[in-house]
């Protein structure tokens, strides 16, 4: 009986799932059934705080789902296949570049402290800037030429992805706009996706997510921020709190959302 009760568990719930990569936010899982796809788990995490922000690597799931849908309506292919449950999405497998891409379209934060600019000066074009990955480091700016001659990406690879980076600022400024809030900045992760019978052919795609973890957002009407990150004191509550708004002005949190979201959030009231 004991080993029919088991049985029946593991047919219920599966193996245990073998884990690919682990960063801070999410988790990377190997899906069995899809070959060349990671299942990947966006976690209730935020740096600089201790305490899980329950909820939130739901609400992250879905955002990103949402963006990164629409940019592959457009033409723009990134590594989101589909959304598996609250918390995981279906993603492509493709190797990472080791830098990443901020698109500045309003003086705030490092740069602003480094160009001694005013707060949310709007600046007369985006700039775009790149970025070592290495937390250690503190992601340290890097030039074009650092990556050309450490061999991380070619002159031709690094243009191809300024240029995507700018097209996915224009389309990611605009959703936020159309909801009454202005994107400052925007973080972006490019890699390879391999393909051909010997995986021969190489295409740059998006990866990584597109949530106010990655993005510096400002309310128009309000004049404040309304991302996480702009919180010095890194209040638990407070974080939840804007990233519901952000959801509940995209529709995927509130009455036109799905009831299971709005349970695994537990949304707090507006005053």
């Amino acid at each position: 009986m004991a080993t029919n009760f088991l049985s029946n568990l593991k047919g219920m719930f599966g193996s245990r799932r073998r884990q690919a990569v682990e960063g801070y936010r999410k988790t990377l899982y190997e899906m069995a059934d899809s070959a060349g796809s990671y299942a990947m788990q966006f976690r209730d995490i935020l740096n600089g705080v201790e305490e899980p922000i329950p909820g939130k690597g739901s609400l992250n799931n879905r955002l990103s789902e949402l963006f990164m849908s629409r940019l592959n309506d457009i033409g723009i292919e990134t590594h989101f296949v589909r959304r598996l449950n609250m918390s995981e999405q279906q993603i492509k497998i493709a190797d990472p570049y080791n830098f990443k891409i901020t698109v500045h379209n309003v003086a705030c934060d490092a740069l602003q402290a480094r160009l001694g600019l005013s707060e949310h000066e709007v600046l007369p074009k985006p700039i775009v800037e790149l970025a070592l990955r290495d937390l250690e480091l503190n992601y340290p700016i890097i030039a074009p030429e650092h990556v050309d001659a450490m061999d991380w990406a070619s002159a031709d690879e690094v243009e191809d992805m300024i240029v995507l980076s700018r097209r996915i600022n224009d389309f990611i400024s605009g959703q936020f706009f159309a909801v009454g809030l202005r994107l400052l900045t925007l973080d972006l992760e490019f890699g390879r996706l391999y393909q051909g019978e010997f995986f021969e052919q190489t295409k740059i795609i998006l990866i990584d997510e597109i949530t106010l973890d990655t993005c510096a957002v400002l309310d128009l009407q309000s004049g404040e921020r309304i991302d996480g990150r702009s919180i010095q004191d890194k209040i638990s509550l407070d974080i939840a709190a804007r990233y519901q708004e952000v959801a509940r002005r995209f529709r995927i949190l509130g009455d036109v959302a799905p009831l299971d979201l709005n349970e695994n959030f537990g949304v707090i009231e507006k005053d």
